[in-house]
């Protein structure tokens, strides 16, 4: 993860790097890595809002 301030704004760079598309897959099916990204955005949202 990187934040990097824009203007008025921060912007979050997220990555993951995986050993192979297999495993990507993996993954993202078995463990539902894209929704799981999805909702710790969001409670990291709702976390910096309260400040």
């Amino acid at each position: 993860m990187t934040f990097d301030e824009q203007d008025n704004h921060t912007e979050l760079i997220m990555r993951m790097v995986f050993p192979s598309f297999a495993e990507l897959e993996k993954a993202v099916k078995k463990y539902g890595a894209i929704d799981g990204a999805k909702s710790t955005m969001g409670l990291l949202e709702e976390q910096l809002t309260e400040i």
